[in-house]
């Protein structure tokens, strides 16, 4: 798994979001696109 982008701060991923993050990998989705709904998620949980 690659996994080349940046944060601004590094992120220590839960189980939970490693398997989010999987989930939204196989959407096939543009990188906008992931970055726009992990940010959603994030603040679904924060």
């Amino acid at each position: 798994m690659k996994k080349s982008q940046k944060h601004e701060k590094p992120i220590n991923f839960t189980f939970f979001e490693k398997d989010f993050y999987k989930k939204v990998d196989m959407l096939n989705l543009s990188k906008k696109e992931k970055k726009f709904f992990y940010q959603g998620y994030l603040l679904l949980n924060s």
